[in-house]
Parts: C-alpha cells; sequence; structure tokens
C-alpha cells in the first residue's frame, strides 16, 4: 500500500512518497520508507522523489510546494539512501543551478555522486544545459515539405536540426514520403544536447515501428546514435530511469549492451547506481556483463549499486532463485508445485554456465593464461552435474 500511485485527473500518477517530498513532510518522508515504501520508486514522469527535486518536475504540478522544505527532504532522502545516478546522465550545472538555494543539498549531492565515489575526479560542470525544443505538432509535420529546401536538414551549431526535433514528436504516421526521403540524409542524433522529455520522444517510442519499417535498418541505427561518440547513450539514459520500451527498441536495433554509454559506464551500471531494479534484471538477462574492465578500469554492478539494497539483494540472491523457479519449459512454477514428467534417460546433457566472480578473466590475466585455466576447469567440471 505504501507504494500505491496516486492518480490525478489528467492521468498523471504520483506514488505516497512524491507527495511528502512534494509537501516536504520529513516525518511522512521517514515513515513511509520505514513501512516499506521504495525510496526509488518512480512517477508518471518515470522520475524517483529526489530526481524530481532536482529537476523541478513533479507529475502533479508546481504549485503549492515551499522549495525550502522540498530541498529538506530532498536531502532527508539521500541519507535515507537514495539513488544520486541521475548526476550522471543530466548536465550537473543545470541541476546545481536549480538547487542552488540549498547549498546543503548541493554539497550532499557532489558528496554522494557515483562517479566521484568511483573514481574520485570531479565531475563535469561545462556540459551543455540549454537546448531549444518545442513540440511539433502533426500540422507542421505536414507542412515541412512546403519549407525552402533542405532547411529541415540544416544543423546548428550545436549539431541540431529541423528534424532532430521533429523526429521526437507524434504525427509521424500522416508524413509525406518525401518527409521520409530527407531522414536519409539526417546526420546522427546529438545526444550530447540535453534534451528534455527523453521518454516521450517518438522515435524512441510510439514511432519506433514507423521508423523502422519505413527506413533501412543501418540508416535508422545511424541517426539513432546508439552509441554516440559524446553524451550520453539512450540505452544508458533510459536505463537510469528505468524505461523498459525505449531499451528494449535500442536493443533491437543491435545496441551493443556493454557499450560504455555514460562517465559511469555500461548501461547496467547507470542502472545499478540509480538504483532501476526492473532496468538491471532486463540487462542482466540479456546478457550485460555484471562485471568488466573498461576504459577506467575495473567496473562491478555490485559496487554502483551500493546504495540500493533492493539491486544488490536481486543481484546477489534474487535472480539464482529465480533461475530455480523455472520448469522445464522455461516458464514460472506455480507456489504449489508441478509435478514433471517422468523420461526415459536420453544421454548425457550439456548446459551453459556464466563464469563470475574467481572463475572469472581476472584483470591482471593474460588471455592464454585464461585459456589455460579455462581448460582446466572443464576437465574439472566434466560429467558432473550443473546445479539449476
Amino acid at each position: 500500500m505504501v507504494n500505491q500511485p496516486m492518480y490525478s485527473r489528467q492521468g498523471w500518477f504520483s506514488p505516497s512518497l512524491h507527495v511528502a517530498v512534494q509537501c516536504g513532510n520529513i516525518p511522512a518522508i521517514e515513515h513511509l520508507v520505514n513501512t516499506g515504501a521504495n525510496i526509488d520508486e518512480y512517477d508518471s514522469n518515470y522520475f524517483t522523489p529526489l530526481e524530481s527535486v532536482l529537476t523541478g518536475s513533479f507529475a502533479n504540478g508546481h504549485a503549492g510546494y515551499d522549495k525550502t522544505n522540498v530541498y529538506g527532504a530532498a536531502v532527508r532522502l539521500v541519507q535515507l539512501g537514495a539513488a544520486t545516478g541521475i548526476v550522471l546522465t543530466w548536465p550537473l550545472a543545470l541541476l546545481l543551478n536549480h538547487i542552488s538555494s540549498s547549498a546543503d543539498l548541493s554539497e550532499l549531492l557532489l558528496e554522494q555522486a557515483p562517479a566521484a565515489a568511483c573514481r574520485k575526479t570531479p565531475l563535469l560542470l561545462n556540459r551543455m544545459t540549454t537546448v531549444s525544443y518545442t513540440h511539433i505538432s502533426r500540422d507542421s509535420l505536414l507542412r515541412i515539405p512546403k519549407f525552402v529546401p533542405d532547411t529541415e536538414t540544416e544543423e546548428d551549431f550545436g549539431g541540431r536540426s529541423f528534424l532532430h526535433s521533429a523526429i521526437c514528436s507524434t504525427g509521424y504516421s500522416k508524413v509525406p514520403h518525401d518527409w521520409i526521403s530527407a531522414l536519409q540524409k539526417l546526420t546522427p542524433f546529438p545526444w550530447h544536447h540535453d534534451w528534455p522529455h527523453f521518454h516521450k520522444m517518438a522515435f524512441l517510442t510510439s514511432g519506433f515501428e514507423f521508423y523502422r519499417r519505413g527506413l533501412p535498418h543501418s540508416t535508422f541505427a545511424r541517426i539513432m546514435n546508439i552509441q554516440p561518440e559524446r553524451g550520453v547513450s539512450p540505452l544508458c539514459r533510459a536505463s537510469s530511469r528505468g524505461i523498459l520500451e525505449i531499451m528494449e527498441n535500442c536493443l533491437k536495433m543491435d545496441a551493443e549492451i556493454d557499450f560504455e554509454g555514460c562517465s559511469l559506464g555500461s548501461a547496467l551500471m547507470i542502472a545499478c547506481a540509480c538504483g532501476r531494479l526492473d532496468a538491471v534484471k532486463l540487462l542482466v538477462r540479456r546478457g550485460a556483463a555484471i562485471s568488466y574492465v573498461g576504459k577506467n578500469g575495473l567496473n562491478s554492478a555490485m559496487i554502483a549499486a551500493r546504495r540500493s539494497k533492493r539491486v544488490i539483494a536481486w543481484l546477489l540472491v534474487g535472480q539464482f532463485n529465480e533461475q530455480r523457479r523455472l520448469n522445464d519449459s522455461g516458464e514460472l512454477a506455480s507456489s504449489s508445485g508441478v509435478s514433471r514428467e517422468v523420461r526415459p534417460r536420453s544421454g548425457i546433457g550439456t548446459a551453459a554456465l556464466r563464469l563470475v566472480g574467481r572463475r572469472e578473466m581476472q584483470p591482471h590475466e593474460s588471455s592464454l593464461d585464461y585459456a589455460v585455466r579455462l581448460a582446466a576447469m572443464k576437465r574439472e567440471m566434466r560429467g558432473k552435474v550443473v546445479p539449476l
């Protein structure tokens, strides 16, 4: 019940903890968290309570709250263990400017920033903080061919064009064929800018299948810019906010699941840092590496998730308990138990294993040394029964 969302007449919803934070009610916050409320639960904007304060984006509106009390509530959220991974995907200067009237919250946010804690290096403050972004109506899209030729693909100094904004909006189903042909010349999406309403971007959500059918796979993948050279990748951005639809769509376009698309590393690392358990489950089940050696050394999901007890519990225990509950057909068995069919022995079986911990390749180990050790492990395990 403590995580039960509250719906507005417009269809927006906010969990009880969001409402308590917006009201600056610290005793209510402490009571909800102590009685089982998920401190990293998100609202209809896919923002956690702390992220709603830092971005000023409450699903049920802005009116009627005292910023001083709200910032005090945000400080208490961080003290209670709220995930602070948002500082790795949003321009830090923009966040700090928004909460500039609260020195305590600003200092606490910097102290708890996952990248600063992991690497002991200061976070950049000079990232792009503004972008001219407008929702474009369907009527505007239909008038595109009447514009001066090629103006829709001309870019500003930041690499943004009219079409970059257009593909973010709805109304795509009735656009002329000429507009689709113009997309052939569109440059990769500039993820190094701060694009608001990420969870509503049409080419990643409602319009994904339209562009996927209307454009060659390679062209659409280039436009999506799934593995950008600058900025936060769409897979990492979606993972940090738990937007499973966008994550699935990025993977459909052959996104490299362990690509280091943000300052913390891969999509799994940022999902762990932000406490997004559903995103963590999806990525691990798709084969994301729980630990790996990246550009900045060893990255570990356990380290990234150190502030989220729910994520750590699932990584250590939950995912293996779920595997035990899988029956032969790959579906979850009922709590009452499922009687399995007895079949004749069919010979030696094979099973795939994921090597972790001391059995996986170590940072100091060469490929040849690991190959020799892996062969020895295979001989040792041969003929043994693998526990499910």
